[in-house]
C-alpha cells in the first residue's frame, strides 16, 4: 500500500480574489482528484491597500469544499 504524495502550493486562495487565487484553488482540486494530499498556504492580503488599484481585494464567492487553505 502506498501513501498519497504530499503537494505544498503556496499562494493566493480564498478569501483572496483574483485569476491566480482562482488557478491555485482548481491546481489543487484537480491534484486531489489525482490521490494527492494538497494544502494551500495563502496570505492574509495580496498588497497593502494603498497600493491596491480596486475596491476589495476579498472575494464574495463560498469557500471552496474540500480544499485545505492555511491564510498566514
Amino acid at each position: 500500500m502506498s501513501e498519497k504524495k504530499k503537494i505544498v502550493i503556496i499562494g493566493p486562495a480564498h478569501p483572496l480574489r483574483g485569476g491566480i487565487a482562482v488557478f491555485n484553488e482548481r491546481l489543487a482540486e484537480v491534484l486531489q482528484k489525482e490521490g494527492y494530499d494538497v494544502i494551500i498556504y495563502s496570505f492574509s492580503l495580496q498588497y497593502p491597500n494603498f497600493l491596491f488599484p480596486g475596491k476589495t481585494q476579498f472575494s464574495n464567492q463560498n469557500t471552496p469544499k474540500n480544499i485545505d487553505i492555511k491564510i498566514y
